[in-house]
């Protein structure tokens, strides 16, 4: 029957967007985890207003 097969097909490609959304959620939440590292460990301090230029 066509209208089972294109049930089957839709529920196929909803399944692979529901899979492919949760792994880019999880590498964006990885990303921005290591960015916001990377962020906090890289900025410098502020320069002490009695240091020399």
């Amino acid at each position: 029957m066509p209208a089972v097969e294109d049930l089957r097909i839709r529920r196929d490609l909803i399944e692979t967007a529901e899979v492919l959304h949760s792994e880019l959620a999880s590498r964006l939440q990885r990303e921005l985890a290591l960015f916001r590292l990377t962020a906090t460990t890289k900025v410098r301090p502020p320069r002490d207003a009695t240091e020399d230029n």
